[in-house]
């Protein structure tokens, strides 16, 4: 891949991350009593400054600034799976995911200053982000309730496509290790495009978890009293007309 296109797509990616870590900002200033939106804005502020952290500082990166990026990483993905198990009303310590995702971040911090095994950063991350992804999913996917499981299959639906991603990272350098120069320019060119389409519709799928949550509960305090959480008046003549209609029906 040429140095310019190389340029043009750590831009891309930028733009995108910060971008989208701003979207979500906004959408906290409308809804700042949502814990999970709050862990989200966390998660794609520390991804995105990680992101800008590797593109921006020119190589070779020295360990504070390495160290920083797989702190901010790290954090950020343990706030992402922190935020989907507040909004499944699931309790989960965020020391957890961090213990489970913390050897991942370590090898590659260790591999990038001492080892330099060819292909160890891109096969670690794609292991860390698979274990991420992996988590999510089984979260979103296990015992949703009735009147969300349609938002929550969307989305895991989307996540399990991260971990297919993931598992093509895995093998990318096999792939590619015999081609050409310009097969490994499409090659690449095709993962980063891939990469990037991902993660807009992760996004869009939390954006979708939210929306109907909310939706939710609005139609609960559209029909039911908020003191004895009964159905109101309006709730009862709707359900009687239904009931009425189904019995004449009949």
């Amino acid at each position: 891949m040429t140095a310019e296109l190389a340029t043009f797509f750590a831009a891309i990616s930028i733009v995108v991350s910060v971008g989208v870590a701003m979207g979500f900002s906004l959408v906290l200033l409308v809804l700042p009593h949502s814990p999970a939106l709050r862990a989200w804005v966390a998660s794609l502020w520390l991804l995105a400054l990680s992101v800008c952290f590797q593109l921006i500082a020119a190589p070779p990166i020295g360990w504070p600034l390495k160290l920083l990026v797989m702190l901010s990483s790290l954090f950020g993905a343990a706030l992402l799976i922190k935020g989907v198990a507040l909004h499944a009303g699931r309790r989960l310590a965020i020391w957890k995911p961090m213990l489970v995702m913390g050897p991942f971040f370590l090898a590659l911090l260790i591999d990038a200053q001492l080892l330099h095994v060819s292909g160890m950063q891109r096969d670690l991350s794609n292991l860390s982000a698979l274990v991420m992804y992996t988590w999510i999913t089984w979260m979103l996917l296990r015992d949703t309730p009735q009147s969300l499981r349609l938002s929550y299959r969307l989305a895991g639906g989307v996540f399990t496509l991260h971990m297919l991603f993931c598992l093509y990272g895995l093998g990318f350098s096999g792939e590619v290790s015999g081609g050409s120069a310009d097969e490994l320019s499409s090659a690449v060119l095709l993962r980063i495009c891939g990469g990037i389409v991902l993660l807009m519709a992760q996004c869009f799928a939390l954006m979708l978890l939210l929306v109907v949550q909310l939706f939710c509960e609005l139609r609960d305090r559209a029909t039911h009293d908020g003191m004895t959480g009964l159905l109101n008046r309006a709730a009862l003549m709707a359900e009687g007309r239904k009931r009425l209609a189904d019995a004449v029906a009949k």
